[in-house]
């Protein structure tokens, strides 16, 4: 890493910009600061942002994509191991909204499985929606239709209609 060009950093058909980057994939791109591409057609912008991923993409600060064709946005999302860097999984992380501190405090405000299954709080949702801490409905002024709820600020009460039996 320098100030010239330097073979060693970049990959078949990819591109360097900034300072102190790395494009080793193949057919990669990299501009800011301090960031790197491993995984293969992957991109990244941003400040000391990975992608480890095939065809993935990092962008913000500390972020790393390290997942088949997947996406992160933020700072310092979570980055543990997941499903594969490689290809199809039910499990990758196909998006991340990261929203830790630093390197040694990662966290994701939202991550959205090749499934799927939405997590808000939580990096491994279980259910389409699977929210971790409390959640906030607002008022409405039209009374719920089948399968939703609502906050009535006159009764202070939240009210639903689900069917059952046919029955609402």
């Amino acid at each position: 890493m320098g100030t010239q060009w330097d073979d060693a950093v970049i990959g078949n058909w990819s591109f360097a910009g900034g300072l102190n980057n790395l494009a080793l994939g193949q057919s990669t791109a990299v501009f800011g600061f301090n960031s790197a591409a491993y995984g293969d057609f992957s991109f990244n912008a941003g400040t000391s942002a990975v992608t480890d991923g095939s065809s993935s993409a990092a962008f913000g600060v500390g972020t790393r994509s390290k997942y088949w064709s997947g996406m992160v946005v933020g700072h310092y999302n979570d980055s543990t191991a997941g499903a594969t860097t490689c290809c199809s999984d039910p499990l990758n992380r196909v998006f991340q909204i990261g929203n830790g501190t630093n390197n040694a405090t990662r966290s994701n405000a939202m991550t959205v499985l090749a499934n799927g299954k939405v997590g808000i709080g939580t990096t491994t949702p279980t259910e389409l929606l699977d929210i971790k801490g409390a959640i906030k409905v607002a008022d409405a002024t039209q009374t719920p239709a089948e399968g939703t709820i609502r906050f009535n600020p006159a009764n202070k009460d939240f009210e639903g209609s689900m069917a059952h039996n046919g029955k609402a």
